[in-house]
């Protein structure tokens, strides 16, 4: 079975002195005490994942054809920043 995933309502992505990071909406979410500054290959994925639902598969071949990296690097950027959403309580599944 292909899991679909998502960002949960209440998170966003913010331009704070230069760098892409991860925002929770404080009445929204209010046990978010995390700082998460995204990657370059990080802020394709989030747009993805912010934007509708997606399959670890797509996101790989977006990473692929964006950022020109070969099959195992792409898949090892999207575990990772897949592991550190659902650490964070910030990624639907």
């Amino acid at each position: 079975r292909v899991k679909i995933m998502k960002i949960k309502k209440g998170f966003k992505l913010k331009n704070i002195s230069g760098r892409q990071t991860v925002v929770a909406d404080r009445r929204t979410i209010k046990d978010f005490n995390s700082l998460i500054i995204l990657s370059e290959s990080a802020v394709i994925l989030w747009e993805m994942l912010a934007s509708g639902e997606y399959t670890k598969e797509e996101l790989t071949a977006k990473l692929i054809e964006n950022m020109k990296i070969s099959k195992t690097q792409a898949s090892g950027n999207v575990k990772v920043f897949i592991k550190t959403l659902k650490d964070n309580g910030i990624l639907e599944n």
